[in-house]
């Protein structure tokens, strides 16, 4: 069955996108890798889902969270 499935994609020039087979594309990371946030000392942010112990420290002592906007 194999065989004739193989023999049919050559006769017919089937890619595998024709086959609905070919890779999705990738996806950007760009947004992953965006930092919204930074301390000046490596850590950093992307502003989405909880805030890392560190900026949350730095807040708690009364800093603002603007002071740390990379712009």
């Amino acid at each position: 069955m194999i065989a004739e499935i193989k023999a049919q994609i050559v006769t017919y020039g089937l890619s595998a996108a024709d086959l609905g087979l070919a890779p999705k594309g990738k996806r950007s990371r760009s947004d992953a890798r965006h930092v919204a946030y930074a301390d000046g000392n490596g850590n950093t942010w992307g502003g989405r889902g909880k805030r890392p112990d560190w900026l949350r420290a730095l807040l708690a002592e009364g800093r603002s969270l603007d002071e740390f906007k990379v712009a």
